[in-house]
């Protein structure tokens, strides 16, 4: 497999319970923080169940690395699904594991966390983050952003979304 894809809700809810199970072990023991690399995909698999097959491409496209710019070693790449502006709130998105570019995408019902019909209405836009630490919530130098500068349509391919430092 090529990489684990898993959404990025699901992987988040995983870690979640996962740190709250670890919790209760030792004897006065603070859990150490879980990583997505430290789970192997049988793990994620009985903690997320069967996923559910696959659904057609909401959005395709590729994610490039801009002029001079390198990737992070060991770093994540998530792809995010937002309304309303590139920074407005979070609606889906997907970790894709050890990248190489230019990074071919696509964004599925899957990778919502509600259903695909509630985007037809709204102006959606593709953001992608290369995080060096594999936390989606911290920021730090070196990271690279990239997201669209104009809302994305339903169907829409060729989506070219360029990572550049923060």
């Amino acid at each position: 497999m090529e990489g684990l894809r898993v959404s990025l809700k699901a992987a988040i809810g995983a870690l979640a319970v996962l740190g709250l199970l670890g919790a209760g072990c030792g004897q006065n023991s603070t859990p150490e923080k879980l990583k997505l690399e430290d789970l192997g995909e049988t793990d994620m698999q009985k903690i997320l169940g069967p996923q559910a097959e696959k659904t057609e491409a909401l959005y395709t496209g590729q994610v490039v690395l801009g002029p001079g710019v390198r990737s992070p070693q060991g770093a994540k790449l998530f792809l995010i699904v937002r309304l309303e502006s590139p920074k407005g709130q979070m609606v889906g998105g997907k970790l894709l594991d050890a990248p190489s570019f230019p990074l071919p995408f696509e964004v599925s019902g899957g990778d919502l966390f509600a259903p695909s019909d509630s985007l037809s209405s709204r102006p959606v836009f593709l953001a992608a983050r290369m995080d060096q630490d594999g936390d989606p919530m911290t920021h730090q130098p070196g990271d690279l952003e990239a997201a669209t500068q104009a809302p994305v349509t339903i169907g829409q391919k060729k989506i070219v979304l360029v990572l550049s430092g923060s």
